[in-house]
């Protein structure tokens, strides 16, 4: 079963993108997307309707953006072994059936912008408040923090979920809160070590 990625932008990221209105097919995997600025660079985030799991780059340049299905297939599968480096044959083998993502204008998912506008905020205000520096490891961890947490949202408004958790679950990889924390130092050595790679 292959999954088909439609990613939603918002004007901004339209007009950065000149994407055109596409209609989503009916198994389509729903995502949202907006730029954003920090420290006056571009900065995207993407956000899954399903789960709220989020990817965030800093510093996008133009070459990223020059073929913005594979930019978000790889910052996919680095965010995903980032969270979970033990299941990297896993995660392969899902990205394994998924179709080049489709780009179309916003639609107006109140729901899921709203988690993503939330994301931002807090992206932005941990990074200033702790002087995080702005260097990839420290902004891919800050990402991984943002997928751990709790986040309501939803038709049920008193519900609340984990965006990691519900990732997993998508995945089929065994999920467990008590192993969070020794995933998360690990995440920290790889990245400070900068072993992390796309490829």
């Amino acid at each position: 079963m292959s999954i088909s990625p439609h990613i939603h932008c918002t004007a901004k990221l339209t007009k950065l993108l000149k994407v055109k209105p596409a209609v989503a097919p009916p198994d389509a995997d729903g995502w949202n997307a907006n730029l954003f600025p920090i420290a006056g660079r571009k900065c995207i985030i993407l956000v899954h309707k399903a789960t709220f799991f989020s990817l965030i780059k800093y510093d996008v340049v133009k070459a990223d953006l020059k073929d913005f299905p594979a930019f978000f297939r790889n910052l996919l599968r680095e965010q995903l072994l980032l969270q979970w480096p033990m299941h990297a044959a896993a995660i392969d083998a899902w990205l394994g059936t998924m179709a080049p993502a489709v780009l179309s204008t916003s639609d107006n998912d109140k729901r899921t912008i709203g988690v993503m506008n939330r994301f931002v905020d807090e992206f932005t205000f941990k990074l200033d408040w702790f002087g995080t520096p702005l260097q990839e490891p420290h902004l891919r961890v800050a990402n991984w923090n943002l997928n751990n947490n709790v986040v309501g949202g939803g038709t049920n408004r008193n519900a609340y979920t984990n965006p990691e958790e519900q990732m997993a679950r998508l995945l089929g990889l065994p999920y467990d809160r008590v192993d969070a924390e020794q995933r998360y130092q690990q995440a920290k050595h790889v990245l400070d070590r900068m072993h992390l790679r796309l490829n």
